[in-house]
């Protein structure tokens, strides 16, 4: 297995690691909005019984509760109470979880996006091998012209040369751009933008072959 079947494995892996975590962290979420729903239903039950036992001594002197009534009352109102409590400790512990799941999403995460970037620069330089072993000459003959057109003599200080050779390196990457990514509307931006970048990445890095030898 070389090393761009690798890079695809473990980029895949964390991928579905990253769609895992969603997947956990939807149901989770679900699960907390259902007990929340659940522990206000509860919490307007206790609220009822309690407004029932504010007014239990005038309704056992009036014969309209009687002593089993009393007692059944009660005994509802500390299975609500114990209910709402477990609802509400619940609640904190599925949020607790949902912070520990988004600290591993986000640590899975940057592992996609370092694999993404590893196996992006391998890629460009596979595909700048590609493209010089197809149109070597035309480009050296582009580079040529550029250098010809644009270029300056050798400057005296290391900085300056550097500055020159810059510049050069720029020209020639916008004169590639601009024609592996036309503008009809004029605009300065002819390069893709990070996140369509990445997409087109994903897309190659799940096209290369598997193997496992």
């Amino acid at each position: 297995m070389n090393d761009l079947n690798l890079k695809k494995r473990d980029y895949l892996e964390a991928k579905g690691n990253a769609e895992h975590f969603n997947e956990v962290l939807q149901g989770k979420r679900s699960e907390i909005a259902e007990m929340e729903n659940d522990l206000t239903d509860a919490k307007n039950v206790l609220q009822q019984l309690h407004s029932r036992l504010n007014t239990a001594h005038r309704d056992m002197a009036t014969g309209r509760l009687s002593t089993d009534q009393f007692m059944e009352l009660k005994r509802e109102i500390s299975e609500k109470e114990y209910e709402i409590n477990i609802f509400s400790e619940a609640i904190a512990a599925q949020k607790s979880a949902i912070e520990v799941i988004t600290d591993d999403y986000k640590s899975n995460k940057r592992g996609q996006n370092e694999y993404l970037k590893s196996t992006a620069t391998d890629l460009s330089g596979q595909f700048a091998d590609e493209v010089a072993a197809l149109a070597g000459d035309p480009i050296k003959n582009m580079i040529h012209a550029l250098v010809a057109s644009k270029g300056k003599q050798r400057a005296f200080t290391a900085l300056e040369r550097q500055r020159d050779q810059e510049a050069i390196y720029l020209a020639i990457g916008e004169a590639l751009c601009r024609r592996a990514f036309p503008n009809d509307t004029g605009a300065l931006e002819f390069v893709p933008d990070l996140l369509q970048a990445k997409k087109h990445v994903n897309d190659l890095i799940e096209q290369l072959p598997s193997k496992t030898g």
